[in-house]
């Protein structure tokens, strides 16, 4: 019991950083799945509605992924769903360029120096922040990027993990926007082929489209195989 009593002790001396810390980790994946679920629903709106809907989908974006409250993938997701490969690209792209925006600069303004006051006092994860911030220019720049590569590890978590590590934001914003495209073009296409989440319908479409649904799923999952994989390799390098 003495691992429970020291989480709850860390998450007090983190402040407002705790509970935004498990918010983070947890909500976004259950509204996700949710909204995942209605997509066929909600879409058309969107779709309907040339004008006002790319602005109100980038906003949504920028509110729901940067509070957070929705992780990206499902935000990227009903793009695709809504306007296809190119509008969908195009306004996730967007969305998610001003959600990260918006979600340092709340983050910045409440962790102030309270999270790296933790990290000094455990060498592991000083190894870990001096590792990320230390080293050339680029290589802060691909990690980042590894770790907005795969769809599969919060939006949230990593932009509290950057900014409470004071990475530079100009290497936080490259970075993460050179992760984020490659599994951004991968969701809207295979949001886009499938049409419907009645998998009957799945099967009644042409085998070509199948494939390509079946690729597009298999590239997502090596993406983030590759990227969790990197990201480990990351981690025991610095903590060697």
């Amino acid at each position: 019991m003495n691992w429970i009593r020291s989480l709850f002790s860390t998450l007090r001396r983190l402040g407002p950083v705790g509970p935004v810390a498990v918010i983070s980790a947890t909500l976004p994946g259950v509204l996700g799945i949710v909204l995942l679920t209605q997509l066929e629903t909600v879409s058309p709106w969107f779709r309907d509605h040339p004008y006002q809907g790319p602005l109100l989908y980038v906003l949504c974006y920028v509110v729901l992924a940067g509070l957070p409250l929705l992780p990206t993938y499902a935000i990227t997701a009903l793009g695709g769903w809504a306007y296809g490969v190119v509008g969908g690209f195009i306004w996730a792209i967007t969305g998610y360029f001003f959600a990260l925006l918006f979600a340092y600069a709340w983050l910045h303004w409440i962790t102030k120096d309270r999270v790296m006051q933790v990290i000094e006092e455990h060498p592991k994860w000083l190894a870990v922040r001096n590792g990320l911030v230390a080293q050339k220019r680029w290589k802060t720049i691909l990690t980042v990027a590894l770790l907005r590569l795969p769809p599969t590890v919060p939006f949230a978590v990593v932009n509290i993990v950057l900014v409470s590590a004071k990475v530079r934001f100009r290497d936080v914003l490259l970075g993460s926007m050179i992760g984020v495209i490659p599994r951004t073009i991968f969701l809207v296409y295979l949001a886009s082929q499938v049409q419907t989440l009645d998998f009957d319908e799945i099967k009644n479409n042409s085998v070509g489209t199948i494939l390509a649904v079946a690729t597009t799923l298999v590239a997502l999952v090596a993406i983030t195989w590759l990227g969790n994989r990197a990201i480990r390799n990351l981690g025991r390098v610095s903590t060697a």
